[in-house]
């Protein structure tokens, strides 16, 4: 998991944190249930754009880790509220509409 990966995971907890911590807890688990998901089965998340797939968090249909499979690495370039402009996700993950 990428270094930006993880601050985006600390920010979303804090900010579903401020809702309900129980919440807020669900949802980190959930968030290592997908990772772990991943580690077992990468190509489980659905294409999204150019290398970059997407894998919805169970239970959090609202956000989505992204991740690209590099050989026999999976790696988390971020995990992100869909609820935004998928140009913004885009560009957080470095790709462009032509991607």
């Amino acid at each position: 998991m990428l270094r930006g990966a993880e601050d985006d995971a600390l920010n979303l907890f804090v900010s579903i944190s401020n809702r309900s911590e129980e919440e807020a807890v669900r949802f980190s688990d959930a968030l290592d249930q997908a990772s772990h998901a991943l580690s077992q089965f990468p190509e489980l998340g659905s294409r999204f754009m150019g290398r970059h797939r997407r894998k919805l968090v169970i239970g959090f249909y609202d956000y989505g880790v992204f991740y690209s499979i590099e050989g026999e690495r999976v790696v988390v370039q971020a995990s992100m509220n869909l609820r935004q402009n998928p140009e913004q996700i885009r560009g957080r993950l470095g790709e462009s509409s032509a991607g």
